[in-house]
């Protein structure tokens, strides 16, 4: 391919470090899930868009069978432009790069069928799902011990509580299937106290029934053609779980994936990498590199999981998934790294403990101070 369009490509790879060339170069398919743990100046998006080079010209995928996942609509449109950049407009046109949401997105859209859904969708607001729940608990007489407070801020509650059942990826059958689990709990416990037992019980109730109001709400919701935010997540986890036609064709299109940012991702976001691509699709051999940092979690108010690498390899065991960590930071001021280096060796629960960020020798800084 000299002179083609990833000779140019191949020029810049001459210029990576021993760890970049082994992210860019790693074949998952031979050495098992990659996890590429890469903080600030370290080159991150140098290597995502030459990895994905590398998987098309050294490995033969298909660009369109190629899906990199982003945080936001803006980085996925800049991860494109740098792909197309490498090996050229027409072929890194035909990569997917889409966040979870507009990927969860296109799925509902393809096989709204599969999933009960009209053709025409409408994002539901606030006031519409306060006002439907309300409804669901006058209409099912539920959570009657509740209703002191008023019905109209119970609603407002649970809209909140529903919405963050959804954003994690559980289900109303996974909300019920743990208030059983719950109260066979109960039943095996005989050591509680008298008002400890009763105070589980009251809970467990409770939470049978937002279990119940849960399942009517979605019903209804989809019935009208109503969706959230989270049932772009959600729903697909539910086709890719419960539709083995859709899950085979989509299996079948998809063949690597590539996830940015893995650090802001929630716990619904890991289950619908686990539906699409778990450690038993593809002959146990799943072509999965996650990137992210590791050492840093600051949307955890958006749900983030902070322990999201951790959860990746217990997920992911059986098929060894292989670290590789950038360490050089070719940006920061050596004396920042250090301190960086010195306040962060103080956390308890590292993802890898022994990982250090270190200034290139010989090498000035790109950025300042």
């Amino acid at each position: 391919m000299v002179g083609g369009p990833y000779f140019v490509g191949m020029t810049t790879m001459r210029q990576l470090n021993e760890a970049q060339k082994q992210a860019v170069t790693h074949d998952c398919r031979t050495g098992g899930p990659l996890i590429i743990l890469a903080g600030p100046g370290t080159g991150k998006t140098h290597v995502i868009t030459h990895r994905v080079a590398h998987v098309i010209e050294e490995q033969g995928v298909d660009p369109a069978a190629i899906l990199a996942i982003t945080y936001t609509r803006k980085a996925a449109g800049e991860l494109r432009d740098r792909i197309n950049g490498i090996i050229g407009p027409e072929r890194g046109a035909r990569v997917n790069a889409y966040t979870f949401n507009g990927f969860g997105q296109r799925l509902m859209q393809r096989f709204a069928t599969y999933l009960g859904l009209p053709g025409n969708l409408s994002m539901i607001d606030q006031v519409q799902s306060r006002r439907l729940i309300q409804a669901i608990i006058l209409e099912h007489d539920l959570l009657k011990d509740q209703r002191g407070r008023g019905v109209k801020e119970l609603a407002a509650e649970l809209a909140r509580l529903l919405d963050t059942f959804a954003s994690h990826g559980y289900s109303p059958d996974d909300c019920a299937k743990a208030a059983v689990r719950w109260k066979a709990r109960l039943d095996c416990t005989p050591g509680l106290g008298a008002d400890e037992m009763l105070a589980q019980q009251t809970q467990q109730d409770e939470f049978a029934q937002q279990a119940v109001v849960y399942k009517h709400f979605l019903g209804e919701r989809y019935r009208r053609g109503w969706v959230s935010y989270a049932d772009q997540v959600l729903l697909p986890i539910k086709l890719l779980r419960e539709h083995a036609g859709p899950a085979a064709i989509i299996r079948s299109e998809i063949r690597c994936v590539i996830v940015d940012e893995f650090q802001d991702s929630n716990r619904g976001q890991i289950e619908l990498l686990r539906a699409l691509i778990g450690p038993e699709t593809y002959g146990g051999r799943p072509d999965l590199t996650i990137v992210g940092d590791d050492d840093q979690s600051i949307y955890g108010f958006r749900g983030a999981d902070m322990y999201s690498f951790k959860r990746f390899r217990d997920i992911w065991a059986r098929c060894k998934p292989r670290v590789v960590a950038l360490e050089e930071n070719h940006r920061s001021q050596p004396e920042i790294i250090a301190v960086s280096n010195q306040v962060i060796s103080e956390s308890k629960s590292r993802f890898e403990p022994d990982k250090r960020i270190r200034f290139p020798e010989g090498k000035e800084p790109q950025g300042g101070r």
